[in-house]
């Protein structure tokens, strides 16, 4: 059992809806919120004492005081002016002259806080004076009014979702953009604000290494033109997935998905495959956006968990960026293009039936045999394809060309199942969304543990049903999978050799409970953090080059380096066009 694993989570202050969820087993197979600063408002906030008014009651400040006495009156249907607003004073009265309705606040000597005086809450206005309630909801009311709605349920309702409630629990009427930005506001009430987050990283991060000491952390900021310091790029890798990797197959799988918060951004992970062929993180990064630079980055940083070294392979889109950064970091690794994406560029580019079936065919082809033959079926189909292809380089995209060990890895799906599970994360503002990452790891690393602990075998029950299966397997499958084929398995049987003691080391029971010995430990006194100095001015906070700060709606997500489908009417490229595909194809992968 993976001793105090279940207490870690217990010690964890995010929604606790990620706990016991694991990802799944994959084997590859065919505004105001600007002001907010301390961590008590990035990851939890006081919980909501009611909306009842009474001599003595207290506010935090004056805001507090106007947002709850606004809340009062949208509950209790009736509309009301401040009669009076100075720093020390709030008088609120009913908007009929003849309403004695009134409360009266001040302001604590040396606090902040407010205490209310006088309060007459008898009201004998009429309803059409009354109806005008609406008017106290502003989108900063709306926001801790409906705040209880994203507490632990990960994005919670959206826009139009939120408008119905206001409608049904409120008799309130909002534009959807009034409810847009409603919703960022309660978001950030209840899981921090996305301006504020920022202040408080390199804090999380002096935090994080004390409990967890040789985890690798770094952020990376630039001065604007005011001299004030923005946000680009930050990097963690826990010390016990750093130890971990030791035990995994040297092929790291690295992928980004878009961020859909205020502010946007790139959320990067690298990660390997256990032997239970379960993802394991290494490392996470957040960027502006898949550019040279920002892989580049995210690479000098990632060799400190995984040196370069010419064993090491690289599974990934072929975007560019990421050969680029390669080139410069890694540049004794090899890489290996995700069939997925590949195919569906094929489909993107050449809009023919079936051959995108044939690629992938070939790709997966375990002898030079077979590929040669499917891939003239390609050629015969389509000739521009086949050049296409040819100008990639088969050893970049097929697995019988490949110079290195890939293992089973033709797709980068390990990491789509990361961003499965955290898809509801994604809306959260920074810290709230490196806490559930760690959080994550804690519990895959309590579960896996616990799940190795309990298996008596040498081997895992899938790959044990592997072997099994392995003898209407072809011949080639044992040397590229370490996992016994039906030859290897009868010349082992006739030498009287246990069948189990052929699998790759990296596919047993030992390896797997060395890769989760380690422990993860939370966070502790992040009551009391406190911004960095150097990121303390709220307009520092913004992201100077997360380009394109978005104001509308969000668009719906996709994963980087996914091909956005095409207009159906485009024209395709003629004889000369393909030549300049190809040319660029080879450019991209000198």
């Amino acid at each position: 059992m993976f001793a105090g694993g279940w207490q870690i989570l217990k010690e964890t202050p995010v929604p606790t809806v990620l706990y016991d969820r694991d990802a799944p087993p994959y084997f590859d197979d065919p505004g105001e919120e600007g002001n907010t600063y301390y961590l008590h408002r990035a990851l939890k906030d006081a919980d909501y004492e009611g909306d009842n008014i009474f001599i003595g009651r207290l506010f935090k400040n004056k805001e507090d005081c106007a947002t709850k006495l606004a809340i009062h009156a949208i509950r209790r249907k009736f509309n009301f002016i401040t009669a009076k607003s100075c720093p020390n004073i709030v008088l609120a009265v009913c908007v009929s002259h003849t309403c004695p309705w009134r409360v009266y606040a001040t302001k604590l000597e040396d606090s902040e806080r407010f205490e209310i005086k006088c309060a007459t809450q008898q009201h004998t206005c009429s309803v059409d004076a009354r109806g005008d309630f609406h008017k106290q909801a502003s989108t900063a009311v709306i926001g801790q009014l409906m705040r209880t709605k994203y507490l632990g349920v990960g994005k919670g309702p959206r826009s139009n979702e939120l408008r119905k409630m206001l409608r049904d629990e409120f008799s309130l009427n909002v534009s959807y953009w009034k409810a847009w930005r409603a919703r960022e506001i309660s978001m950030d009430n209840a899981m921090g604000s996305a301006m504020g987050s920022y202040a408080l990283v390199q804090p999380y991060f002096k935090l994080l290494m004390e409990t967890n000491p040789n985890s690798l952390v770094a952020m990376d900021t630039e001065k604007d033109k005011k001299g004030l310091e923005r946000f680009r790029y930050l990097f963690f890798a826990l010390d016990a997935a750093v130890k971990g990797y030791a035990y995994m197959r040297k092929v790291i799988v690295i992928d980004g998905t878009h961020l859909r918060g205020r502010y946007g951004g790139c959320l990067i992970a690298a990660s390997a495959q256990d032997a239970n062929f379960q993802v394991f993180p290494i490392a996470f990064g957040i960027v502006n956006s898949e550019n040279d630079d920002a892989w580049t980055w995210f690479m000098e940083r990632l060799t400190d968990a995984i040196p370069n070294d010419p064993d090491l392979v690289f599974v990934s889109d072929r975007h560019s960026s990421i050969y680029a950064s390669m080139r410069k970091v890694y540049p004794m690794s090899s890489h290996a293009a995700c069939v997925v994406h590949l195919k569906r560029n094929i489909v993107s580019i050449f809009k023919s039936e079936g051959l995108s079936f044939l690629v992938a065919s070939a790709a997966r082809s375990y002898r030079p045999s077979d590929f040669n033959r499917i891939f003239a079926e390609v050629r015969a189909m389509h000739p521009a394809c086949a050049d296409y292809l040819e100008g990639i380089g088969f050893e970049h995209w097929t697995r019988s060309h490949f110079v290195g060990d890939r293992y089973f890895f033709m797709t980068s799906n390990i990491a789509e199942s990361l961003n499965n599970v955290l898809t509801m994360a994604r809306d959260y503002p920074v810290i709230s969304l490196l806490e559930t990452l760690r959080t994550t790891l804690v519990t895959w690393f309590a579960l896996r543990q616990e799940t190795a602990q309990h298996e008596g075998n040498l081997l895992l029950p899938k790959v044990n049903e592997m072997v099994i299966e392995n003898f209407e397997k072809e011949a080639g499958e044992f040397q590229l999978l370490t996992i016994p084929c039906s030859h290897a398995i009868a010349a082992t049987i006739k030498e009287g050799i246990r069948v189990e003691t052929m699998v790759g080391v990296h596919h047993t029971i030992p390896y797997l409970k060395l890769a989760y010995k380690g422990m993860i430990m939370p966070v502790p006194d992040m009551d009391t953090l406190a911004p960095s100095l150097v990121m303390s001015e709220a307009e520092s906070l913004r992201h100077l080059t997360f380009v394109g700060h978005r104001e509308g709606r969000v668009r719906g997500d996709y994963s980087l380096g996914e091909s956005l489908r095409k207009n159906p009417q485009s024209v395709a490229p003629d004889a000369g066009q393909w030549d300049i595909i190809g040319q660029r194809a080879r450019d991209r992968f000198r």
